[in-house]
């Protein structure tokens, strides 16, 4: 990587690098607008006008879709995913978490069947039903928690 610190942004929940951003646009606009322009001049010679600018946008709007696609290749996401086994120790971290900040955990029952059939699928509704729905989780163990 160069010198230069990469600039990060998020954009509709993915991580982009601000130049390739830019640069995506530059090219999208760079095909997209002259294949409109293009395509709205040849379509004129052979039907009436208002058809002839519906196509050229068609055809501006595939070029865009192109672009699109070469900027997919041309830049690669920024963002690492790393797979590791969690075991049943963190899960239940991460739940005893989630009771202390909020101090009561709320009872299976309340949530929809899908999001119940999940939890069972994945085999983490157990870890839910350890503390008893709607008990406050008492101030000395919030405390060992944090």
């Amino acid at each position: 990587m160069s010198g230069r610190r990469e600039q990060l942004a998020e954009v509709w929940g993915d991580v982009v690098d601000v130049a390739h951003l830019w640069w995506s646009v530059v090219l999208g606009c760079a095909l997209g607008l002259p294949a409109y322009l293009l395509a709205g001049q040849l379509f004129a010679r052979f039907t009436e006008p208002q058809l002839a600018r519906t196509y050229a946008l068609l055809v501006g709007l595939v070029a865009c879709l192109v672009a699109g696609a070469i900027c997919a290749r041309l830049f690669a996401p920024k963002r690492d995913l790393v797979e590791q086994q969690v075991d049943d120790a963190a899960r239940g971290e991460a739940v005893a978490e989630l009771v202390a900040e909020s101090g009561v955990l709320g009872d299976l029952a309340d949530l929809p069947e899908a999001t119940r059939r999940e939890l069972r699928e994945l085999g983490i509704d157990g870890l839910f039903t350890d503390q008893r729905p709607g008990e406050p989780v008492p101030e000395a163990e919030q405390a060992v928690r944090r």
